[in-house]
């Protein structure tokens, strides 16, 4: 018998996967912003390693769109075009509008009583709270309902694609200035849509879900001072 019964089950990650990982979450959570340049060489010195696991590495970020190769320059982390942030969008709201139609569907008693949870404590900031504080504490408790939310939909091939979509606009702090513009609009959103899981409603509940995406669209593109005409024809 052996001394580690799970001793064979233990897979070490490639060292590309790893370089990987690490650019993806540093670019993700804002440590790379867009604009930043730097060498396959450069991150081959930090990791101590080899430049073709680095390269490797750069090339799946590259189809992912979160790193450009510039020729003789190195890499720069991608921004976003308004073209590119309207694409984004009018694949969220084909995504998630499904996803809360499964929601409305699927969501069970316990999935629910999560949902109404992220609800009232969003309530009691609301009444408790003001101004940046009410901001700063309301934007986490919209992670939670969103993740409590689709997560409730019992459909994670659809659920992987919002998230990786989301994740291209999460990087921006537009994201809170989003938020923050129309915090009570939010709420009320939020509730609406919680009414019409309980109801299992998932027609209204996709309407409802779509004027929510149009109007952070909105948001987004001014925020980033472009016209809501620019991207038009990609955002549908």
């Amino acid at each position: 018998m052996p001394l580690l019964s799970k001793a064979k089950e233990i897979k070490i990650k490639p060292v590309r996967e790893i370089v990987y990982e690490h650019i993806r979450q540093a670019i993700v959570g804002g440590e790379l912003e867009p604009g930043t340049r730097f060498t396959d060489g450069e991150i081959a010195t930090e990791f101590n390693i080899s430049r073709t696991p680095v390269r490797e590495a750069i090339q799946k970020l590259e189809t992912e769109g979160l790193i450009e190769r510039v020729p003789m320059k190195g890499n720069v982390v991608k921004g976003l075009l308004p073209k590119d942030v309207a694409q984004i969008f009018a694949l969220r709201k084909a995504l998630e509008c499904l996803a809360v139609r499964y929601v409305a569907v699927n969501a069970t008693e316990e999935e629910l009583g999560l949902i109404r949870a992220t609800l009232d404590q969003a309530k009691t900031y609301m009444n408790t709270l003001q101004g940046d504080a009410l901001a700063d504490a309301y934007v986490p408790i919209v992670a939670r309902y969103n993740k409590a939310m689709f997560e409730a939909s019992h459909a994670p091939r659809v659920v992987d694609l919002i998230w990786s979509h989301r994740e291209m606009l999460d990087r921006y702090r537009v994201v809170r200035i989003v938020i923050a513009k129309r915090l009570h609009e939010s709420y009320s959103t939020r509730e609406q849509m919680y009414g019409y899981f309980v109801d299992r409603k998932p027609d209204d509940a996709a309407i409802l879900w779509a004027s929510h995406i149009d109007r952070s669209y909105r948001i987004w593109i001014e925020a980033i001072g472009c016209s809501e005409d620019i991207g038009t024809h990609d955002y549908m």
